[in-house]
């Protein structure tokens, strides 16, 4: 069963229930108000009755006298003289609310005044009202109430009129209510039926393909995160190609230079010296160093790689990386600095890996540095971190090369990249896949002439 066709039932269950229950109520309502009615209407025929009977003691002195008379004016339908209309008993005005049996009772004790045969029989409260003559209340006609909700042919019309405009309004308002219900799941499934379009063409391998974006509501936002993912999945994909690519390149150029050199070895083109195998090695070592790396940096991005953590200073690990490449700083015609915390300041980190990450960034940093320029390794702390930074002269990083520096295998168009100096553009991918692996951040810098690589770790 189509979603669209749940959703209707459903609401059609609702409507159905709602108005059936609104109809209940509205003839539960319709019933109750018309014997508040009913009974309202007796008791204004007692209180009528009442009057008439102290006009009958006034002249007769005699309750036997104002029951006898009053029988006869309920039989006849007239009272009051013959000024007033009351319903006779049998004859149906505004339902069977008729008059009687009557009892003349004391005022205050509820007693019969006509003796205690005539006293009233049944055991429901007694409707009464006062007799009263120049003012003075002499005793109380009482009856017991006999109002039953028994309607002539009028109001059984009026009240079936009444239930079957309720039906025909409730079934009036159903139709209404699905045809506007209908309209609201079309505009709410309509957009679920394109996302669901979108996500068989992503289930395809048609990464391009973007849904669009109407409203701000839970639908529109899971909208925007699948264009979001399928966004994600296609630079991944793309990023994946050219990783593709590049270790393809990076693994042919040197087993073409160990093939080529062996088959020339083998042709006699080359002697089978030690110098040449020097050639082949070095190549196989080069080839073994990516391979490595590119299992490091997988291991890393998954999870995988084991951390010992230890609590080190800060600032006695970046002194002792200085003092080891300050040689070859000195070769290149760099120097190297440290500004070290005004404290001593503890970080949480493996060991090895911090070594790791700061050999690839100062390996860096020396490779984009002009002859005679300086490299300054620093810490600075910030709330529950320490930032750690590695900074060099130079010409820079361009703006459009910025976002990607961390990217596997990515090497820009800057002068003196690592495509110029052997280098198969991982490093720095590995330095921000070991930062993470401790809950770190990486992030990189760059302007008027100075460079700056950063990573967050938390302190100790």
């Amino acid at each position: 069963m189509k979603l669209s066709t749940k959703v209707l039932a459903a609401l059609a269950a609702v409507i159905f229930v709602a108005l059936a229950t609104a109809g209940f109520l509205a003839g539960r309502t319709a019933g109750n108000a018309y014997r508040v009615y009913l009974r309202g209407y007796e008791e204004q025929q007692l209180n009528q009755l009442a009057a008439e009977a102290g006009a009958i003691y006034a002249e007769t002195q005699s309750w036997p006298a104002v029951r006898s008379q009053l029988n006869a004016s309920i039989q006849t339908g007239s009272a009051n003289g013959g000024n007033g209309w009351l319903p006779g008993r049998g004859r149906q005005r505004m339902g069977q609310a008729s008059i009687g049996p009557l009892f003349i009772v004391d005022a205050r004790t509820g007693e019969s005044l006509l003796g205690n045969g005539d006293a009233p029989t049944g055991t429901g409260p007694l409707a009464t009202a006062p007799i009263t003559i120049d003012g003075r209340v002499v005793a109380a006609l009482a009856m017991e109430p006999t109002v039953t909700p028994i309607m002539g042919q009028a109001e059984e019309r009026l009240f079936s009129n009444i239930y079957r405009a309720i039906a025909l309004s409730a079934l009036f308002a159903g139709v209404i209510a699905l045809l506007i219900g209908r309209l609201l799941v079309s505009s709410i499934l309509r957009p679920l039926h394109q996302l669901s379009t979108g996500v068989a063409q992503v289930a395809e391998g048609n990464l391009q393909v973007r849904v669009d974006v109407r409203g701000d509501d839970e639908i529109a936002q899971l909208t925007r995160n699948f264009n979001s993912m399928a966004e994600s999945l296609q630079e991944q994909e793309a990023l994946r190609q050219h990783m593709v690519s590049d270790i393809a390149h990076e693994l042919r150029t040197p087993l073409t230079v160990i093939e080529g050199n062996l088959q020339a070895i083998i042709d006699g083109v080359y002697p089978l010296s030690v110098e040449e195998l020097r050639g082949v090695a070095a190549e196989a070592r080069h080839m073994g160093s990516l391979v490595s790396d590119l299992h490091e940096l997988a291991q890393a991005e998954a999870g995988r790689l084991p951390l010992i953590r230890e609590h080190i200073d800060i600032n006695q690990v970046l002194t002792q990386m200085a003092s080891l490449y300050r040689p070859l700083a000195n070769k290149r015609d760099l120097t190297i600095q440290v500004v070290a915390l005004p404290v001593t300041a503890s970080i949480l980190v493996d060991p090895n890996r911090l070594h790791q990450i700061l050999t690839n960034l100062i390996i860096n940093a020396m490779h984009h540095s002009p002859p005679g320029g300086l490299l300054t390794l620093s810490a600075e702390a910030r709330q529950a971190n320490v930032r750690i930074a590695v900074s060099n002269e130079g010409p820079g990083i361009s703006a459009a090369d910025l976002p990607h520096v961390y990217d596997r295998f990515y090497r820009g168009n800057n002068p003196g990249s690592e495509a110029g100096e052997g280098r198969a553009g991982l490093g720095l991918a590995i330095v921000k896949a070991l930062v993470e692996l401790h809950e770190g951040a990486v992030g990189v810098e760059s302007a008027s002439g100075k460079t700056v690589f950063w990573f967050d770790l938390p302190a100790g």
